[in-house]
């Protein structure tokens, strides 16, 4: 705890003064002028007191004399052990110029347009409990010099020929990359640390313990040279753009043919320094799953998981889609078979809808694509930098898309004079079987409990439609019982989509390597 020099009551960094201010007496101090003889005698590093979670793992720790108790990362009021450690003192710190009442004012403009959202994210109780986290990052200085000696063109046309002429462009390069931060915590999910940047460098401080008091915090638990790549080719890139921007009148360089270049100084590592960000967090627990909600402590900016209430879902759905059926009834008429591949259309976009969750939850269940958890995991980096991008497979995608469009518009054609085009009921039954097949084989490794009954649903009902077609029925009820058929797969289908985002919306309860402070930051 630290203590007021006038009255030796409790001081807790105060966001409106960027102060100290004493609880009792309100006189203010500069937190530079405030040190603890613990911290002193250790100079480089500073005393805390750390709790540990019985139940999720997780490690909190303050640098007051308060106790904890409950686990502030999965919510569960548990007796929590505690142990007197040394904390390393990060170089820098970024403050919370955001107060809490900012912070939940933010996120209630948030919460007041996710009208699905469950009730209890936007209790005023629960909101209440947002607390205030530094989380750690790695702060890159990167420099570039030395000769280059790229390929460069122009071209031009003369009587209607086009000519090409090729150069080199040569000379000296001098660059440096300041304040290229990268998430320095295993424990802090890269999507939610990316989504809440960009913080201003240039605001940071140098770092002393005093204000951390009323706060949590975190230190580094990944290697500052996991993202060395990362920053190196941030400056490159940015030398690139530079160089190309200077000659965009004259010459033309293509920035991804760079092993073509005759001279290119590779960037280097000048300094990596430690800074805090600040985090207003937010934990939401249903059963063994947790969603957070974050904002930014220097800019405002909120970042959050939102579930969906099933339940007001289904009502909400059911009540819209009443008026659109007597809109519809009234004023568009379709024929049993046409609303038929209608339906099977409908029966295929869920299906693909649902492909595409299971793969997104494989993916984040098992944190393919989070550095930090990937170390944590493997003690080194499985995925690939971010700059590197699979252009093949997105020209593939582009080819098959634009391959499509003269179906579509043939197809759009038929119905509108109430008829089927022959192949399409045969091409929806093939996307959907494909779509169902690949959906059976990922919704084992995410173990998505009936969801294997509603994936064959969609085969049999699709392809007893199917049949309907070829077999063209005289009499439309046989018609009518593939489309109810059909319906039902569907919402089947929805259910799970819903239950799907959910899981992709909250996570599973991390084993957390979190430390930080007090409940009662202001």
């Amino acid at each position: 705890m630290y203590q007021c020099l006038s009255c030796g009551g409790n001081l807790k960094f105060d966001i409106s003064s960027q102060m100290l201010s004493c609880m009792y007496c309100n006189a203010l101090f500069n937190p530079y002028d405030v040190v603890k003889e613990t911290d002193a005698a250790l100079n480089d590093s500073f005393e805390a007191k750390i709790f540990t979670c019985s139940q999720c793992g997780g490690e909190v720790y303050t640098v007051d004399n308060e106790s904890a108790s409950f686990c502030s990362y999965c919510g569960a009021s548990a007796i929590l052990t505690e142990r007197i450690s040394n904390e390393k003192c990060p170089d820098h710190i970024i403050t919370f110029k955001v107060t809490k009442e900012d912070c939940k004012r933010q996120y209630k403009k948030i919460m007041s347009k996710a009208f699905f959202a469950p009730n209890k994210l936007k209790n005023s109780d629960f909101i209440d409990g947002f607390r205030g986290i530094y989380m750690p990052y790695w702060n890159y200085c990167i420099k570039q010099e030395g000769e280059i000696d790229i390929p460069a063109w122009r071209s031009y046309y003369e009587s209607n020929d086009k000519h090409t002429e090729h150069y080199y462009i040569t000379g000296n390069i001098s660059a440096k990359l300041s304040g290229d931060v990268h998430d320095a915590s295993a424990n802090f999910y890269d999507e939610i640390s990316e989504a809440l940047e960009p913080y201003d460098i240039s605001d940071s401080v140098d770092f002393t313990p005093s204000f951390l008091s009323g706060f949590y915090a975190e230190a580094p638990n990944v290697t500052e040279h996991m993202y060395k790549n990362d920053a190196i080719e941030m400056l490159e890139k940015n030398s690139i753009e530079n160089i190309k921007k200077h000659f965009s009148n004259a010459y033309s360089i293509d920035e991804n043919r760079r092993n073509g270049f005759r001279q290119w100084p590779l960037g280097e590592i000048d300094s990596v320094k430690t800074t805090m960000m600040p985090v207003w967090f937010l934990s939401y627990r249903n059963k063994d799953r947790v969603a957070y909600a974050t904002v930014n402590g220097q800019t405002g900016k909120v970042v959050a998981d939102i579930p969906v209430s099933i339940w007001k879902y289904i009502i909400v759905s059911l009540l819209m889609s009443l008026p659109m059926f007597l809109f519809l009834n009234i004023t568009w008429f379709f024929t049993p078979p046409v609303l038929l591949i209608i339906c099977m259309v409908l029966l295929a976009v869920t299906g693909v809808i649902c492909k595409n969750e299971i793969k997104e939850i494989y993916e984040k269940e098992n944190n393919i694509g989070d550095i930090g958890l990937e170390w944590k995991k493997y003690g080194m980096r499985v995925t690939p930098p971010k700059t590197q991008k699979n252009r093949y497979k997105k020209n593939w995608m582009k080819l098959f898309m634009h391959s499509l469009i003269p179906w579509i518009f043939v197809q759009l054609m038929f119905l509108a004079n109430n008829q089927v085009f022959l192949l399409t009921p045969v091409i929806i039954a093939v996307i959907t079987v494909g779509v169902v097949v690949v959906s059976l084989e990922q919704q084992r490794k995410i173990k998505a409990r009936g969801f294997t009954i509603a994936l064959i649903l969609s085969i049999l009902v699709v392809l007893y439609a199917t049949f309907m077609f070829l077999i063209e029925p005289t009499e439309d009820i046989w018609y009518y019982s593939a489309i109810l058929g059909i319906l039902f797969a569907i919402l089947i289908n929805f259910i799970f989509i819903i239950k799907n985002f959910n899981r992709i919306a909250m996570r599973r309860l991390p084993q957390f390597d979190k430390k930080g402070g007090d409940d009662g930051a202001y």
